[in-house]
């Protein structure tokens, strides 16, 4: 009886293994893909396209920076993200907390609500007349403009994630400072704001992500070059009738490059943040 147990045991560890391996190959090849290619020229891409590199041929990356201008597409993409997140940051906690701690006001149930049904509407869905408003008010081609829309279309989803987290902060520490003296707006800055680090911190990883990878909205919000996002300048290295694979490729790793940096640094915080999160939900 004790071999069986042993042998499920094992066996259970080695599909558990190699589940685990094949996840590892499907996030890892892809990144191999992207990093072979950058280092290949155009002849070697088409003789070998999955090979491992005879050398690293640094051209590409050159080329991907100077032809694409790629400091200015940068830099827009980065404002877009700055400013977008410190908005999106203050504003979904400052609206989560008030919600949070009202929970049995039915004022604050329909406020929560209507933050909620924003998560069910799809980003297709309002991008013409989203376009139209900002067409009216002259906003396509701004950075504004697209700030805006990341700012309306992304706080939903922050206030449900901000109004879970909450659940975790006693209310006893808003009793308390109030007791002491303390006004509403300092027991918010002062107690729960820094309280809600890991949750921000978790968000803040996920959105810049989602922002800097988008590709459809700065698309059709930005159509001058000069007002472009990294994304979208990249489509202009595709041609009509050919494709320099490998300097898109070199251009791609460049560019993701702020975002990993960014998930590694602070992946202890996103797996605190939603862990807890899960547990509370």
């Amino acid at each position: 009886m004790s071999e069986l147990k042993g042998n499920g045991f094992n066996l259970k560890r080695l599909g558990s293994l190699l589940l685990t391996l094949l996840f590892l190959t499907c996030f890892v090849f892809p990144l191999y893909v992207l990093l072979a290619t950058s280092f290949k020229t155009s002849k070697e891409f088409m003789l070998s396209p999955y090979g491992f590199p005879r050398q690293l041929f640094l051209d590409n990356f050159f080329k991907a920076i100077t032809q694409s201008n790629f400091f200015t597409l940068f830099k827009n993409s980065t404002v877009i993200l700055v400013v977008s997140m410190l908005f999106l940051i203050v504003f979904s906690s400052m609206a989560a907390y008030p919600i949070q701690r009202n929970n049995s006001s039915r004022f604050y149930k329909n406020l929560y609500l209507f933050f909620v049904m924003g998560l069910m509407f799809p980003t297709l869905l309002i991008l013409l007349p989203l376009y139209k408003l900002l067409g009216f008010v002259h906003l396509i081609n701004t950075s504004v403009g697209i700030i805006l829309c990341y700012i309306g279309g992304n706080i939903p989803f922050l206030v449900f994630y901000n109004v879970g987290f909450m659940q975790t902060i006693p209310k006893e520490l808003d009793e308390a400072a109030l007791i002491d003296g303390a006004s509403k707006y300092v027991v918010f800055w002062k107690i729960i704001f820094p309280l809600l680090r890991n949750s921000l911190l978790t968000v803040i990883v996920i959105q810049v992500v989602w922002i800097w990878n988008d590709f459809l909205t700065p698309m059709v919000f930005l159509q001058n070059y000069d007002s472009m996002t990294v994304m979208v300048g990249m489509s202009n290295f595709i041609g009509e009738r050919s494709t320099d694979w490998p300097l898109i490729f070199a251009f791609m790793t460049v560019s993701v490059l702020p975002v990993i940096s960014l998930y590694i640094a602070f992946q202890k915080y996103i797996q605190k943040g939603l862990v807890t999160g899960a547990i509370k939900g």
